[in-house]
């Protein structure tokens, strides 16, 4: 991306006058991108990063300072990122929402570290989505070969995009794109857990989604002493205790967070951000819980007649009804009030 900053660094004024002179020489041969410092006064500036070192390759020169690998500007509080390496940016247009894997990873990316604009930070964020995202044409070429030839005005490019690599994983790992569920019991009807699965590209669990519980009927999570739950998956399958607190049918449902990207096309160059995230629910079939249950009581008689002072012999098995609505039934277990 190219964002536009002037330079407060004392060596500015000689890469500046360099930058402008072979700025100049390169656009009278044609077919060139060139950035000057007089674009700069109106142009967007870097928000957060670090400037690029000035470099040329083929028909491109970008030069004064004029090029950094971060958000370039702010769109109702979101950080924008340009995906057209090497390309002049204006202003923003209209926004589009981006579908596809990549987009959503390099959303949720934005999502998870819009917080912290620190430059590292924000860097290795704008590294990730054009080493991801970038348009497919002659800026893509410009970026790969900056990868290994290019240089950063205050950082390692080497430790910025080992960071990228780093977010880029991360996000991945949180982005989820098959969502299941379901129930177990513990204790007969009495106790019991949902299970919450959601799932990333490759078919692992996620780690790091923020996610709901509400079960309507007769239940309450252990943790909670109600029908609500939330927390954050853990790369596992997640299983959230509950215990029956009347007889009945009940039916979960987990909600999930999914972020997705915008574009925009009609700023002179391509750029990307997150989109507020969006809310999905995913519905778990149905069970029967039962906090209930009906013992029962026999009794043998050995004799029917016995001799005086002789002891009652009777045999006496005590069990659960297992009739009716009562089958499937056990005995609780001790329990401390």
């Amino acid at each position: 991306m190219v964002g536009i900053k002037h330079s407060h660094n004392p060596r500015g004024f000689t890469r500046k006058l360099v930058g402008i002179l072979a700025s100049l020489a390169t656009m009278l041969a044609g077919g060139t991108i060139a950035v000057t410092s007089a674009q700069a006064a109106s142009g967007p500036g870097l928000v957060a990063g670090y400037w690029e070192a000035p470099f040329s390759h083929g028909s491109a020169w970008v030069g004064t300072r004029a090029a950094g690998l971060g958000p370039i500007m702010m769109v109702d509080g979101k950080p924008v990122y340009c995906i057209q390496f090497g390309t002049i940016v204006g202003s923003a247009g209209g926004w589009t929402p981006l579908t596809g894997s990549d987009s959503g990873v390099g959303a949720t990316m934005i999502n998870q570290h819009a917080s912290d604009m620190s430059d590292m930070t924000q860097a290795a964020v704008a590294y990730a989505i054009h080493d991801h995202l970038n348009v497919h044409d002659a800026s893509e070429e410009i970026w790969t070969w900056w990868k290994s030839n290019g240089a950063l005005d205050g950082a390692s490019l080497p430790a910025v995009a080992s960071l990228a690599a780093q977010f880029w994983t991360q996000a991945s790992n949180a982005v989820v794109t098959n969502a299941g569920g379901g129930h177990n019991y513990t204790q007969a009807e009495r106790t019991g857990t949902v299970n919450v699965g959601l799932h990333d590209a490759a078919g692992n669990y996620t780690s790091g989604v923020h996610f709901t519980i509400d079960m309507n009927g007769p239940a309450k999570f252990d943790a909670t002493g109600n029908g609500h739950y939330e927390g954050y998956t853990n790369g596992t399958e997640m299983h959230i205790p509950w215990t029956a607190t009347g007889n009945g049918n009940v039916s979960p449902q987990i909600g999930y967070d999914v972020t997705y990207g915008m574009l925009s096309t009609s700023a002179g160059q391509v750029l990307f951000r997150d989109n507020d995230p969006e809310h999905q629910t995913y519905n778990v079939a149905p069970f029967e819980v039962r906090k209930d249950f009906q013992p029962t009581v026999t009794t043998q008689v050995s004799n029917k007649v016995l001799k005086r002072g002789q002891k009652v012999m009777d045999k006496v098995t005590s069990g659960v009804d297992q009739t009716g609505q009562n089958a499937g039934g056990e005995w609780v277990g001790t329990r401390t009030a």
